[in-house]
């Protein structure tokens, strides 16, 4: 399978849903006035107090309908306890290249996020 994520086919999303596992029922978080651009792509991993990370992945400018990789220093946060996003610019001595398709792992002690992998090539040849 071919995934094309630059294709004018493509539509990113910015919505956000719960899906509660004890009543089987779909709830959205979606608040546009905060949420990001839409984004696709990118890891997600949940720390213990309850904040989303998500590093990497792509945006589609709407206008431009151009798909731009985004900078992993670029930090997106959801607060599942507040419901509200927000962004940090991460620090490196060296460079992280942008990229898709990586994978992210919270360590036992929930002080870091290890990433592996990934792709800085926006068309991607996924096996399954």
């Amino acid at each position: 399978m071919e995934t094309d994520t630059a294709s004018d086919a493509d539509i990113l999303y910015n919505e956000l849903y719960s899906f509660d596992t004890e009543t089987l029922l779909w709830r959205n978080l979606s608040d546009t006035s905060d949420a990001p651009m839409p984004r696709s792509h990118a890891t997600a991993t949940l720390l213990p107090d309850g904040k989303i990370i998500y590093i990497g992945g792509v945006i589609k400018h709407p206008f431009r309908n151009q798909t731009t990789l985004q900078p992993m220093l670029n930090i997106l946060i959801y607060d599942t306890k507040s419901f509200a996003w927000s962004t940090i610019e991460a620090d490196a001595s060296f460079d992280v290249h942008p990229r898709i398709g990586h994978t992210a792992i919270l360590t036992p002690d929930s002080n870091s996020i290890i990433l592996f992998g990934g792709t800085s090539t926006l068309r991607e040849e996924l096996l399954f």
